[in-house]
């Protein structure tokens, strides 16, 4: 897979956390100066939306789905393994990757 697609699909998972007003991910990744705290807020926002697939349940269409302020929010695709290596290895020789992702996670898809 490109480059550019696996960019689009962790910052389809990063939209997610903005539409329910959960910017620290998207922050931390932006604000980082070096690669360690990018690799971090990637793990955790992974590990986040984990969670709440575990937590989750079908909608109408069939797709997974979680209760947020009382309404229904479709949970995102969760990047491949091959996307997530290709987008932290951009990063780590390139930090300015890093804000890149995030303004694109920042765009609307």
């Amino acid at each position: 897979m490109e480059l550019a697609d696996c960019m689009s699909e962790l910052a389809g998972l990063l939209r997610f956390f903005i539409e329910i007003r959960n910017y620290s991910y998207v922050d931390r990744i932006s604000n980082a100066l070096t690669y360690d705290p990018v690799e971090i807020a990637v793990k955790d926002a992974l590990r986040h939306i984990r969670s709440l697939y575990d937590a989750s349940f079908k909608d109408a269409s069939g797709l997974s789905a979680v209760k947020i302020d009382g309404k229904s929010k479709i949970l995102p695709k969760i990047p491949s393994e091959e996307c997530v290596k290709a987008v932290l290895e951009a990063i780590r020789e390139d930090i300015s990757v890093a804000r890149r992702l995030a303004v694109l996670a920042l765009s609307y898809g």
